[in-house]
């Protein structure tokens, strides 16, 4: 909402801009605007950051109690930002620069690299091993597949493609939209719901009192 307001002064309605009497512009280059913008990245750290300490602080759940959950959400949403930003300046038909291909490579190796350390640690606790089981048998081909091959390895490639080829970026930053939301939309998803497991459960009878 904060990100939206800060537009708002450069909104175009048929040929008019009937907010450019706000005391800021899109580019926050006045005091209003850079209030705007700081309120906005803060918003959007919280929003990122929220939801994988929320799990990560239940330790009911051994599979999401690890500080790797958070890190990875982050690193997902670095990423779908960045290729975000590559797929507006292709509609703006703006200049995809280099060290953007660079960034969103470097997340989605990262992102790669800690979804792994996640898996290969910790893997004898109860829980986990429930929870690895499914996610090897019931999600495998959506998780390592889906997730990690076409959501997160192919657009690391992708962008390294990019970096040596400046003519496709554009095609690429599509591309790279498309694979890290889908993919982020499922590492979240998977990851809730491989935490859970049918839990034992067997009848309790009460003796009636007399």
């Amino acid at each position: 909402a904060v990100g939206a307001l800060l537009v708002l002064p450069g909104l175009t309605v048929g040929g008019a801009m009937p907010f450019a009497w706000l005391p800021w512009d899109p580019w926050a280059t006045t005091p209003a605007g850079k209030v705007l913008e700081v309120i906005g990245l803060l918003s959007a750290a919280v929003v990122i950051v929220y939801a994988g300490l929320v799990l990560a602080d239940k330790a009911a759940v051994t599979f999401w109690r690890s500080w790797l959950i958070p890190v990875q959400w982050v690193l997902s949403s670095l990423a779908m930002s960045m290729a975000t930003i590559m797929v507006t300046e292709t509609l703006n038909r703006a200049p995809i620069d280099t060290i953007e291909c660079w960034l969103l490579a470097k997340f989605s190796m990262l992102l790669l690299l800690t979804i792994a350390w996640h898996l290969v640690t910790d893997r004898t606790k109860p829980g986990k091993v429930e929870a690895l089981e499914r996610l090897q048998t019931k999600y495998c081909w959506l998780f390592f597949g889906g997730v990690l091959g076409a959501g997160t390895l192919l657009p690391a490639l992708l962008a390294i493609a990019g970096v040596m080829s400046p003519s496709g970026r554009g095609a690429i930053g599509i591309a790279c939209f498309v694979l890290t939301v889908a993919g982020g939309f499922f590492l979240r998803l998977i990851t809730l719901r491989v935490g859970y497991f049918p839990p034992v459960s067997g009848a309790l009878r009460l003796s009636k009192r007399r």
